[in-house]
């Protein structure tokens, strides 16, 4: 027959070993967020450089009367400014996904910690007598 002490023993043990898994997912879980969050901050940047380069397109755009020597250069600039607003369009669906990347990521981290305190209050449940 098993003793309390030992059934104790062998019950701690276990959460100890769910424990260190839990905080393993905890730890890359937040891992997941913060490299998640930096790329979404990369694109976002990247996202207003090129609504800058647009912008600047538009103005040179804008200035037609120079001469018809310009008129290819205006092609050009219509051009740009037409791969530039489909890359938007990209940039804007891969934030996005990015966005929610580390939204699933957060609910990872969320639910690792929730998992995480029950481990806690199971160790301090099992006690003897």
């Amino acid at each position: 027959m098993m003793t309390c002490a030992a059934a104790q023993a062998g019950v701690l043990g276990w959460l100890a070993g769910e424990t260190g898994g839990v905080n393993a997912r905890r730890r890359d879980a937040a891992a997941a967020v913060e490299q998640l969050e930096w790329v979404l901050g990369r694109l976002r940047a990247q996202r207003s450089d090129w609504e800058d380069c647009l912008r600047h397109l538009s103005w040179a755009e804008e200035v037609r009367w120079v001469s018809d020597a310009a008129r290819g250069y205006l092609r050009q600039v219509a051009d740009m400014k037409a791969r530039g607003s489909r890359v938007l369009d990209l940039v804007a669906e891969a934030e996005a996904s990015l966005s929610a990347a580390v939204e699933q990521a957060r609910a990872a981290e969320a639910e690792a910690i929730a998992e995480q305190q029950a481990l806690q209050w199971a160790g301090k449940a099992v006690a003897c007598g």
